[in-house]
């Protein structure tokens, strides 16, 4: 196996050194390197080897002496044992026959106190056989009350799914209700919504009437206007034509006055048609607030009708949402009814199953449970009067058993100083033999032993050699020529 450890680690060694020599060949590089690894092999395997014979020579002159030292031994031996055993049986016999008149002093103590303890058993016994009866006749109503539950929650499980069955077809039709009572009130919500929407409508038309009073009398004030300013431009012509030939006539003293007076009749003409327009707009602004007046009280009537019929309309929505609150309500109440009725029920089933198992399992179980008591109670003090005749009888035999255990310990202690000085005197015997040739087997021994150090100490001074070659290589490999 060595062999095949060095063979692995020269095969490492070569796969590695071929890549790193500087200036040779990597090929010469890996020849030599493994040419130095299969020497130092060789050289390493024959120190071993020459270690090994003479580790395997001493092992040898161990074995060889060991055996002698044995044969020897075995023949003193055997003498000093013959001897030691018969002087131990003589000092064995004195001290056995001490221990078994104690013994046979015990047992007969014991064979008393375990006769009465008898006595007092077999009435213990009498009392448990009436217990165990009473317990068994007791345990018999568990099953009764196992198959009164069983049948109960039978029962129960089906009024249960039977109940459950007709919730689920009542929250059915329930649904179908709601749906029914809520489209119901949609629609005469929606109605009454419609009311609301054309009186808001017609508000618009009554309001817009209103408001085109306004806009008639603004529209006339405007034409006026037009009309005034049409007529403002032909006065201003005619002022042009005066001025015209007034220009014309300039330095005529009749022309300056002509001209003052052609313009005062056009002031006058223009104050009478704008006095005449004013008075026109005037008198239709007159008219048209009167008409307004009017629109703004029908306006007013409007709004007084169409708050009423909105506070109508608001009612009738009350009254359609407690018309459908209620019908709600009372579909809820005849719901709880029902709860309220399955659930006296299942309160009335329980009260009868609790009489029922009252009846027929607590109370017979109760009476047999006082009898089962009464006897675990004479059991107790039975057993407190056995465990104070037990404590007694106890109490006497330690105290002859505790000067029984010390006379065995005299009786020991002799026996075991007597039988101690008999072996220390055989085993000096043996010992003085035996040490005669151990400092022979000492002295091959550490021979051996140095020269198994040694062996271990050129493994790892090797291996340390072989760490350094390693590097070498590599270093060569890494500059080698292929």
């Amino acid at each position: 196996m060595r062999k095949n450890v060095y063979c692995s680690l020269l095969l490492t060694f070569i796969f590695i050194l071929s890549s790193n020599l500087e200036a040779k060949s990597c090929a010469d590089v890996k020849s030599e390197f493994t040419k130095k690894i299969t020497e130092m092999k060789e050289s390493w395997d024959k120190e071993e080897k020459n270690l090994d014979n003479m580790i395997e020579t001493l092992d040898t002159q161990i074995v060889n002496l060991e055996k002698a030292e044995a044969s020897t031994l075995v023949k003193t031996n055997d003498k000093y044992e013959s001897d030691r055993s018969k002087e131990l049986d003589k000092v064995r016999k004195i001290y056995e026959t001490t221990l078994m008149k104690l013994e046979n002093e015990e047992k007969a103590d014991q064979e008393k106190m375990n006769k009465a303890n008898t006595d007092n058993e077999s009435s213990r016994a009498s009392l448990v056989k009436l217990k165990e009866k009473t317990e068994k006749d007791l345990a018999a109503f568990e099953p009764l009350k196992q198959e009164m539950f069983a049948k109960h929650e039978k029962e129960k499980e089906k009024i249960e799914s039977d109940n459950e069955i007709q919730r689920m077809k009542d929250e059915d039709e329930d649904r179908k209700f709601q749906t029914k009572v809520a489209e119901d009130y949609q629609k005469e919500f929606d109605s009454l919504n419609k009311e609301l929407e054309a009186w808001d409508k017609n508000e618009e038309g009554v309001k817009a009437a209103v408001s085109a009073v306004d806009k008639e009398i603004e529209q006339y004030a405007i034409e006026k206007a037009a009309e005034m300013e049409k007529k403002q431009s032909e006065i201003e012509k005619k002022r042009a034509e005066v001025q015209k030939i007034y220009d014309a006539k300039k330095g005529d003293p009749s022309a300056e006055a002509e001209y003052i007076t052609e313009n005062e009749k056009l002031d006058t003409q223009l104050s009478k048609e704008n006095s005449f327009l004013n008075a026109q707009v005037k008198q239709f602004r007159a008219k048209k607030l009167t008409e307004k007046k009017e629109k703004e009280k029908a306006y007013t009537t409007f709004l007084k009708n169409k708050k009423v019929a909105k506070i109508t309309v608001d009612m009738k929505v009350k009254k359609a949402q407690e018309k459908r609150d209620k019908e709600i309500a009372a579909r809820k109440a005849l719901r709880n009814i029902r709860d309220t009725k399955w659930k006296q029920e299942m309160l009335m089933k329980e009260t009868l199953f609790k009489k029922s198992l009252d009846d027929k399992y607590t109370k017979p179980r109760d009476i047999m449970q006082k009898q089962l008591d009464a006897f675990n109670n004479k059991i107790a003090d039975m057993d407190d009067k056995i465990m104070s005749e037990k404590i007694k009888a106890n109490n006497e035999f330690n105290t002859k058993k505790e000067k029984r255990e010390k006379a065995k310990e005299v009786a020991e202690t002799v026996y075991n100083n007597e039988s101690d000085k008999i072996k220390t005197k055989y085993d000096n015997l043996i010992l003085a033999s035996k040490q005669k040739s151990e400092k022979t087997k000492q002295d091959l021994t550490a021979k051996r032993d140095a020269l198994l150090k040694k062996k271990d100490d050129n493994k790892i001074r090797n291996q340390a050699t072989l760490d350094k070659e390693k590097e070498k290589y590599q270093k060569a490999m890494s500059g080698c020529k292929n």
